[in-house]
């Protein structure tokens, strides 16, 4: 993702501030602008004047809307269509953890130029966050029909901690399930409509006529073995299971590089970065980030950032996400 910059000293600003660091100017991003605005000057070059999402009063939002917009709630925040019951502090800081990682997600996408808000897309995006209840099953994460449902248990860093160990996955993070279904719903969107595209998908992934259901349940009581220095054209264990899941695994991998490579690339758009660069091009700069990112962390006495060899399988997936995502692009 870009480095956005404070407009009065240019520093860096980050996702979550509402204030400039350095200068203590308050902050906003205007989507409209896809930048940073400072809510205290009374004019701005080239800018009209913004006002604050009704989530910043809970401290969950710092997007603005601009003078004009009929909604109480930015197009970030209105594509949650259900919000938990908050019941404390700290529930409410699992919701901004959530809701932190949509909105990465969200400028992610629209970074690589993909449509996300209503009328971009063939079904509408939209989310669901909710909490375990006591006396009921455990809410699910996943997707249907264009609907991400999201357990807030995931930004819970305890239980979080806990289901990485039962399901050995080190990197499971909010952001990281977030890309993961919005596969499920681009594949959907684009895949599924499109019988030359599904050819070309179950010659790499699989046929995903084959039973979910089953399948999920087989990986699940008995995992297949899987190494990340030996793939065997997997990017995750959970790819294993069923076509769909390897389809959102690997698109999720697709994501968390063009996030990263654009996030060290100053002033270059993720969607720029890929449209401009081969898969072989792509892969090359990614592997050598995650060799540096893995000798911080053994410095430190860490576990690698990035415990993954991309073998030519994976590549090959990989650059099929490439050729889905370049002619469904346009320029943010």
């Amino acid at each position: 993702m870009q480095t956005f910059h404070c407009d009065t000293c240019h520093q860096p600003v980050y996702l979550r501030n509402n204030w400039c660091t350095h200068c203590a100017a308050p902050m906003g991003f205007a989507p409209d602008q896809w930048a940073f605005v400072n809510l205290a000057a009374t004019t701005a070059p080239e800018s009209s004047p913004h006002r604050l999402c009704a989530n910043s009063a809970q401290g969950l939002c710092n997007w603005l809307l601009p003078e004009g917009d009929t909604h109480d709630r930015c197009p970030c925040c209105l594509l949650t269509e259900i919000w938990p019951v908050l019941d404390g502090p700290q529930s409410s800081a699992h919701l901004f953890g959530v809701e932190l990682a949509k909105r990465r997600l969200i400028m992610s996408l629209k970074e690589l130029g993909l449509p996300v808000f209503p009328q971009e897309t063939r079904v509408p995006l939209r989310f669901a966050i909710l909490a375990d209840l006591p006396g009921q099953a455990s809410v699910k994460t996943g997707h249907a029909q264009g609907l991400i449902t999201l357990n807030m248990k995931e930004a819970d860093p305890t239980r979080r901690m806990a289901e990485q160990q039962r399901f050995a996955e080190p990197q499971r993070t909010v952001l990281g399930h977030l890309r993961h279904e919005s596969g499920h719903f681009y594949w959907d969107e684009w895949v599924a409509t499109d019988p030359s595209t599904q050819e070309n998908f179950r010659a790499l992934f699989g046929d995903e006529r084959a039973d979910y259901a089953q399948a999920l349940q087989s990986h699940h009581a008995s995992p297949q073995r899987w190494d990340p220095l030996q793939p065997n054209g997997f990017i995750s264990s959970y790819a294993q299971s069923h076509p769909w899941e390897d389809w959102a695994e690997t698109w999720a991998h697709f994501l968390l590089m063009a996030d990263a490579l654009s996030e060290v690339s100053p002033d270059r758009l993720s969607g720029e970065l890929v449209r401009a660069s081969p898969i072989d091009a792509l892969l090359d700069t990614w592997v050598d980030l995650s060799v540096q990112s893995n000798a911080i962390n053994r410095s430190i006495g860490l576990p690698d950032a990035y415990p993954f060899v991309l073998d030519d399988l994976i590549r090959a997936k990989l650059d099929f996400v490439r050729s889905i995502v370049l002619p469904q692009a346009w320029a943010r």
